[in-house]
């Protein structure tokens, strides 16, 4: 959700505290999540069914859809609210 900004920027080194706070706190709080739904490994989110199935115009859902996630994600809701206003999220492109 995040275009990995903290995989290319270091955490320790960003001087925007919001920004590193808020993420700290949506990483705890998807962490308590996914423990709540009981994943225990990355393997598991990757081999999930998916909710719903799109071909055309024809679309097909499980019914099993968990509101409690972004989209067909497996981001916590809770989890996408504490990044939305730390630019994170920015999908836009430098056209510099």
């Amino acid at each position: 959700m995040t275009g990995d900004f903290y995989m290319r920027h270091s955490l320790a080194d960003d001087t925007f505290k919001y920004r590193v706070d808020k993420f700290k706190i949506a990483m705890a709080v998807q962490i308590e999540y996914l423990k709540s739904v009981g994943v225990t490994s990355l393997s598991e989110i990757l081999s999930a069914s998916p909710a719903s199935v799109s071909v055309g115009r024809m679309r097909i859902e499980s019914g099993n859809t968990n509101a409690a996630t972004v989209g067909r994600t497996m981001v916590a809701t809770e989890a996408y609210n504490e990044l939305i206003y730390t630019g994170l999220l920015y999908k836009g492109v430098d056209y510099r």
